[in-house]
């Protein structure tokens, strides 16, 4: 699948300028493409085992390389070589994380947590994803996935590895618990359509796991739902207490605490 996604990228690079589309259809057609490999990785990636961790080498390394080599690659390249190992990097780990989800009801409040850590990390200017959005010229890039934005001449970043860590942990999840592969899918590019209305919208950096999490637990229930009776309190009550923390921090950030 990274193949594919690299291939279709390769097509894109010039394609990108010559296909005669407004720059909001170009946009929103290299969004979802990019969505799309996203779900494909999340979808067909083998579940890594514990040891196979050490295969996260090879795209660190190969991050590695671009970073030092950046300056004298063409910069469509040094970005399809950075999707290829971004895609990499978070289909083994999320597939190796997701694995290890033993219940279907265990993914509503994964998805909860996950969401409520995205938002802290996108809007508090301490967070780490707020803290890459500072630096687009430098950290971006490296953490993000881009794409030719059709109808211009520029690839942009568009979605970040941590999406697609997640988008894996949920692929890989759904398989270990016997749910629909099309449903995930689905739920996932659902997801991502959803994200991208709303960047349109508000037209600034958002959290893309709330949308994405959303698609995928509505998607998989009612089985998502239905979270075991043993971990019902426990689970619950962690998800609560982090959401509070979550949200006292935005409310000190917001009135200038």
């Amino acid at each position: 699948m990274v193949a594919a996604a690299s291939a279709a990228y390769t097509l894109s690079v010039p394609l990108g300028p010559a296909l005669p589309v407004p720059p909001l259809a170009g946009a929103l057609l290299a969004f979802l493409i990019t969505g799309a490999a996203i779900c494909g990785v999340a979808a067909v990636c083998p579940t890594a085992k514990p040891r196979q961790l050490a295969l996260l080498l090879l795209p660190l390394g190969l991050l590695a390389a671009v970073l030092q080599l950046r300056a004298s690659l063409p910069p469509s390249v040094a970005a399809g070589l950075i999707n290829a190992a971004l895609l990499t990097f978070g289909g083994i780990l999320g597939s190796a994380v997701g694995g290890r989800v033993e219940h279907a009801g265990h993914l509503v409040l994964l998805a909860w947590v996950a969401s409520v850590v995205d938002v802290l990390s996108v809007f508090v200017p301490e967070g780490p994803t707020a803290q890459i959005i500072a630096s687009p010229e430098v950290a971006l890039p490296l953490v993000t996935l881009s794409w030719p934005i059709f109808g211009t001449g520029s690839v942009e970043p568009l979605i970040g590895v941590g999406d697609v860590t997640i988008a894996s942990v949920y692929g890989a999840a759904a398989r270990a618990t016997g749910l629909r592969r099309a449903r995930l899918i689905a739920g996932q590019f659902a997801g991502f359509v959803l994200t991208f209305a709303a960047l349109v919208a508000f037209e600034r950096a958002l959290p893309a796991l709330p949308m994405l999490s959303l698609g995928v637990v509505v998607a998989l229930a009612p089985a998502s739902l239905r979270v075991p009776a043993a971990d019902r309190k426990k689970g619950f009550a962690f998800a609560a207490l982090l959401t509070v923390g979550v949200a006292v921090r935005l409310g000190t950030w917001l009135w200038g605490g």
